[in-house]
Protein backbone atom coordinates (compact mmCIF):
# COMPACT_ATOMS: atom_id res chain seq x y z
CA UNK A 1 0.00 0.00 0.00
CA UNK A 2 1.44 3.19 -1.01
CA UNK A 3 1.65 6.03 1.52
CA UNK A 4 -0.24 9.34 0.43
CA UNK A 5 1.59 12.21 0.98
CA UNK A 6 1.07 15.92 1.23
CA UNK A 7 1.72 16.78 -2.12
CA UNK A 8 -0.15 13.55 -3.63
CA UNK A 9 -3.04 15.32 -2.15
CA UNK A 10 -2.33 18.91 -3.35
CA UNK A 11 -1.52 17.81 -6.81
CA UNK A 12 -4.88 16.13 -6.66
CA UNK A 13 -6.29 19.01 -5.66
CA UNK A 14 -5.46 21.49 -8.22
CA UNK A 15 -6.46 18.53 -10.89
CA UNK A 16 -9.69 18.95 -9.35
CA UNK A 17 -9.84 22.94 -9.65
CA UNK A 18 -9.15 22.73 -13.20
CA UNK A 19 -11.34 19.99 -14.16
CA UNK A 20 -13.87 22.02 -12.73
CA UNK A 21 -12.87 25.19 -14.66
CA UNK A 22 -12.88 23.51 -17.69
CA UNK A 23 -16.22 22.18 -16.59
CA UNK A 24 -17.42 25.71 -16.32
CA UNK A 25 -15.91 26.31 -19.82
CA UNK A 26 -17.70 23.93 -21.13
CA UNK A 27 -21.30 24.76 -19.82
CA UNK A 28 -20.75 28.07 -20.76
CA UNK A 29 -19.94 27.13 -24.54
CA UNK A 30 -23.03 24.49 -24.13
CA UNK A 31 -25.43 27.29 -23.20
CA UNK A 32 -23.94 29.79 -25.55
CA UNK A 33 -24.54 27.09 -28.40
CA UNK A 34 -28.05 25.85 -27.42
CA UNK A 35 -28.87 30.09 -27.15
CA UNK A 36 -27.90 29.95 -31.16
CA UNK A 37 -29.84 26.65 -32.26
CA UNK A 38 -32.55 27.88 -30.44
CA UNK A 39 -32.89 31.21 -32.07
CA UNK A 40 -32.05 29.37 -35.05
CA UNK A 41 -35.05 27.19 -34.54
CA UNK A 42 -37.19 29.95 -33.86
CA UNK A 43 -36.00 32.26 -36.76
CA UNK A 44 -36.99 28.87 -38.75
CA UNK A 45 -40.23 28.76 -37.61
CA UNK A 46 -41.06 32.69 -37.49
CA UNK A 47 -40.25 32.41 -41.28
CA UNK A 48 -42.91 29.47 -42.15
CA UNK A 49 -45.16 31.06 -39.90
CA UNK A 50 -45.10 34.43 -41.96
CA UNK A 51 -44.80 32.58 -45.50
CA UNK A 52 -48.68 30.73 -44.41
CA UNK A 53 -50.31 33.50 -42.34
CA UNK A 54 -49.75 36.18 -45.43
CA UNK A 55 -51.06 33.80 -47.96
CA UNK A 56 -53.98 32.86 -45.69
CA UNK A 57 -54.52 36.80 -44.74
CA UNK A 58 -54.43 37.60 -48.76
CA UNK A 59 -56.78 34.35 -50.02
CA UNK A 60 -58.84 34.00 -46.38
CA UNK A 61 -59.67 30.73 -47.98
CA UNK A 62 -58.94 27.47 -46.75
CA UNK A 63 -60.07 24.73 -49.36
CA UNK A 64 -63.04 26.60 -50.75
CA UNK A 65 -63.95 28.09 -47.56
CA UNK A 66 -64.10 31.92 -47.60
CA UNK A 67 -63.29 33.31 -44.62
CA UNK A 68 -63.59 36.72 -42.93
CA UNK A 69 -60.63 37.03 -40.72
CA UNK A 70 -57.14 35.86 -40.55
CA UNK A 71 -55.54 36.02 -36.92
CA UNK A 72 -52.07 35.55 -36.19
CA UNK A 73 -50.73 33.88 -32.85
CA UNK A 74 -54.19 33.86 -30.91
CA UNK A 75 -54.28 33.48 -27.24
CA UNK A 76 -57.26 31.56 -25.65
CA UNK A 77 -59.23 31.35 -22.66
CA UNK A 78 -56.39 29.35 -21.13
CA UNK A 79 -53.59 31.51 -22.73
CA UNK A 80 -52.74 28.50 -25.28
CA UNK A 81 -51.24 30.01 -28.75
CA UNK A 82 -52.44 29.23 -31.49
CA UNK A 83 -50.42 29.68 -34.87
CA UNK A 84 -53.62 30.99 -37.22
CA UNK A 85 -57.23 31.45 -36.80
CA UNK A 86 -59.70 32.11 -39.42
CA UNK A 87 -63.00 33.09 -39.07
CA UNK A 88 -66.03 33.33 -40.38
CA UNK A 89 -70.11 33.82 -39.47
CA UNK A 90 -70.45 30.10 -39.65
CA UNK A 91 -66.72 28.71 -38.93
CA UNK A 92 -63.40 29.24 -37.46
CA UNK A 93 -60.61 27.33 -38.36
CA UNK A 94 -57.33 26.74 -36.45
CA UNK A 95 -53.79 26.33 -38.44
CA UNK A 96 -51.04 24.91 -37.19
CA UNK A 97 -47.48 25.70 -38.99
CA UNK A 98 -44.31 23.02 -39.09
CA UNK A 99 -41.39 24.17 -40.81
CA UNK A 100 -41.38 19.96 -41.96
CA UNK A 101 -44.27 17.92 -40.72
CA UNK A 102 -43.81 15.18 -38.42
CA UNK A 103 -46.46 12.20 -37.70
CA UNK A 104 -46.42 13.49 -34.22
CA UNK A 105 -47.71 16.83 -35.64
CA UNK A 106 -50.75 15.59 -37.10
CA UNK A 107 -51.18 13.82 -33.52
CA UNK A 108 -50.74 16.17 -32.00
CA UNK A 109 -53.32 18.17 -34.11
CA UNK A 110 -56.20 15.87 -33.82
CA UNK A 111 -55.34 15.11 -29.85
CA UNK A 112 -54.25 18.52 -28.57
CA UNK A 113 -54.75 21.29 -30.52
CA UNK A 114 -58.46 20.61 -31.99
CA UNK A 115 -59.87 20.16 -28.43
CA UNK A 116 -58.26 22.79 -26.86
CA UNK A 117 -58.63 24.99 -29.16
CA UNK A 118 -62.84 24.43 -28.64
CA UNK A 119 -62.24 24.29 -24.74
CA UNK A 120 -60.38 27.61 -24.90
CA UNK A 121 -62.62 29.46 -27.68
CA UNK A 122 -66.01 29.37 -25.96
CA UNK A 123 -67.60 30.94 -29.43
CA UNK A 124 -66.62 27.68 -31.26
CA UNK A 125 -69.94 25.79 -29.70
CA UNK A 126 -72.29 25.12 -32.06
CA UNK A 127 -70.06 26.35 -35.05
CA UNK A 128 -68.09 24.45 -37.30
CA UNK A 129 -64.26 24.35 -36.68
CA UNK A 130 -61.67 23.17 -39.48
CA UNK A 131 -58.37 21.86 -38.61
CA UNK A 132 -55.64 22.81 -40.92
CA UNK A 133 -51.92 21.72 -40.92
CA UNK A 134 -49.17 23.54 -42.62
CA UNK A 135 -45.65 22.91 -43.29
CA UNK A 136 -42.41 24.10 -45.92
CA UNK A 137 -41.92 20.67 -45.92
CA UNK A 138 -44.79 18.06 -46.25
CA UNK A 139 -43.94 14.33 -47.05
CA UNK A 140 -46.21 12.66 -49.03
CA UNK A 141 -47.28 9.81 -46.58
CA UNK A 142 -47.96 12.57 -43.99
CA UNK A 143 -50.09 14.31 -46.39
CA UNK A 144 -52.31 11.10 -46.65
CA UNK A 145 -52.38 10.51 -43.47
CA UNK A 146 -53.70 14.29 -42.40
CA UNK A 147 -56.00 14.05 -45.31
CA UNK A 148 -57.45 10.71 -43.99
CA UNK A 149 -58.00 12.39 -40.77
CA UNK A 150 -59.80 15.09 -42.28
CA UNK A 151 -57.56 17.95 -41.71
CA UNK A 152 -56.36 20.62 -44.69
CA UNK A 153 -52.69 20.42 -45.88
CA UNK A 154 -50.90 23.25 -46.56
CA UNK A 155 -47.53 23.54 -47.92
CA UNK A 156 -45.69 26.07 -49.79
CA UNK A 157 -45.32 25.88 -53.76
CA UNK A 158 -42.82 28.69 -54.96
CA UNK A 159 -45.09 31.15 -56.17
CA UNK A 160 -46.53 33.41 -54.09
CA UNK A 161 -44.55 36.26 -52.34
CA UNK A 162 -45.69 39.60 -51.55
CA UNK A 163 -43.60 43.28 -51.80
CA UNK A 164 -43.61 44.26 -48.66
CA UNK A 165 -42.55 48.03 -48.71
CA UNK A 166 -44.24 50.83 -47.69
CA UNK A 167 -46.60 52.78 -49.44
CA UNK A 168 -44.98 55.90 -51.22
CA UNK A 169 -41.23 53.73 -51.08
CA UNK A 170 -38.81 54.83 -53.86
CA UNK A 171 -36.70 51.84 -55.13
CA UNK A 172 -32.78 52.81 -55.70
CA UNK A 173 -31.11 51.48 -58.51
CA UNK A 174 -27.79 49.96 -58.37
Amino acid sequence: MKHITREDLDREYQLMLENGKQLREMAKEFEKMQKEHGSLANNVEDTAEDTFYYNLENTKTLGKIKFDSVVRNVHDFYDKEYDIMMRNGKSLAVVEVKHKVHSKDIDDMLERVIPNFRKGFPQTEGKQVYGAIAGMSFPPNFKQKAEEAGLFVLTQNGKNIKVANSRGFKPKAF
